[in-house]
């Protein structure tokens, strides 16, 4: 039988977890609090187990997915991480996304719409139709993107096809 600090490590391999998801995973292997504490303290001081690092990672492994902040807050509290945690990691991404100016929650909504505009192979005069724009709102809803930053998006998009240049702008 694998001793308490090898199961925590193989799970840990498998794939980062929180703190909270591997305190459950050994508690569901039996094993006391007493004996998953000094595992759980070893693995945060060697560093293998850092819930605000994973924040960190997991926001920007959503960025590049298209989801927005209400989606990566979402799947991190279904990782069982903390709402300090979570916070903390916004806001510091927010601090650094004004001083490097970087891709905006906005910009990759925009991303989002013009690939659904791309494979609809519609055509597009003046104003978006009305099933293509229900489709990007349903898309952009379900990647987590709040209401002001759909309805903005799309404003955008119709600002861009009375422009008539819909189909060449890029993101």
């Amino acid at each position: 039988m694998k001793s308490i600090s090898e199961l925590a490590a193989a799970r840990v391999l498998r794939s980062r977890c929180s703190v909270s998801v591997l305190r459950k995973y050994l508690k569901d292997k039996d094993f006391s609090s007493e004996e998953i504490e000094p595992v759980i303290e070893s693995f945060i001081e060697y560093g293998y187990l850092d819930d605000l690092q994973y924040c960190r990672d997991f926001i920007a492994h959503g960025e590049r997915k298209g989801w927005g902040e209400l989606r990566i807050k979402r799947e991190l509290r279904k990782r069982e991480l903390s709402t300090d945690d979570i916070s903390v990691s916004f806001d510091e991404k927010a601090e650094n996304a004004e001083a490097e100016d970087i891709n905006s929650e906005a910009d990759r909504a925009l991303a989002v719409a013009l690939k659904v505009i791309r494979q609809s192979g519609m055509d597009i005069e003046n104003r978006l139709p009305e099933k293509l724009r229900n489709r990007i709102i349903r898309r952009l809803s379900t990647y987590g993107y709040s209401s002001s930053i759909v309805f903005s998006t799309l404003s955008k998009l119709d600002e861009l096809a009375r422009d008539e240049i819909l189909i060449d702008y890029e993101v």
